[in-house]
């Protein structure tokens, strides 16, 4: 499968075209993803700064931008970049980072919300392993990582199995189904499926004390397989 490579970041051709299907989906009619970052709201209640990995087209950056004095957004992908630069270029209180989150570095500013929003499920568990790994020395005392729409490892051979039905009930047509099922979550993109214990392993030798939360994106056409995360670092 072609690959598009950036420092340590590998994007398959289907990954990017199935985000992109969203992109698209959001620049024609952005209340889906607003009234998500409401939900996202009520969980992470705002503060000084935020950082959000994944900021795609800047949506939610809008929204929370009004709850926190500086919003700072990452973006690896070059059409979203562009694209979330216009969007919140009326905004001086965000700002933009085009590139890995891997490679980021925040100067000075400390961030009381590290922001992941249905990010996890498109890169691998390294890739996200490594991009905390250089975030967290970033996060205030008593700062907080929220990360939203995950796919419960325990949850996914049922979920497989169930999937044609549920497909089906939400209109796809029947000729994709089999395609979508060998590709376990979405059609032509490779989806990660997380473990909560291996990830309460990870956090809590980092100093974090984790919480699983209800899917705050209640659109999903698989939330009954996702579950939101919140990280606590005292």
């Amino acid at each position: 499968m072609a690959v598009r490579e950036q420092n340590n970041f590998i994007l398959t051709e289907g990954t990017k075209e199935y985000l992109s299907l969203w992109v698209d989906k959001f620049a024609k009619d952005p209340s889906m993803v607003i009234k998500k970052a409401g939900e996202i709201y009520n969980i992470i209640k705002g503060g000084n700064n935020l950082l959000e990995v994944g900021c795609g087209l800047g949506h939610t950056l809008l929204f929370l931008s009004y709850f926190y004095k500086f919003c700072q957004g990452i973006e690896i992908m070059d059409d979203f970049y562009n694209r979330c630069v216009v969007n919140v270029s009326e905004k001086n209180n965000v700002g933009i980072f085009h590139g890995d989150a891997v490679d980021f570095r925040g100067g000075d500013r400390k961030y009381d919300t590290i922001l992941f929003d249905a990010v996890l499920n498109n890169i691998t568990h390294a890739h996200f392993y490594g991009i905390m790994k250089n975030l967290r020395g970033l996060i205030e005392d008593g700062g907080v990582c929220f990360m939203t729409s995950l796919a419960d490892q325990s949850l996914k051979q049922q979920y497989i199995e169930g999937l044609p039905a549920l497909l089906s009930r939400k209109g796809f047509n029947p000729t994709r189904i089999a395609e979508i099922v060998e590709n376990n979550m979405h059609p032509k993109c490779q989806a990660s499926w997380w473990s909560k214990e291996e990830l309460g392993t990870f956090f809590e030798a980092m100093g974090g004390e984790m919480e699983c939360l209800a899917p705050t994106f209640k659109d999903d056409p698989a939330i009954e397989v996702k579950f939101d995360v919140l990280v606590r670092f005292p």
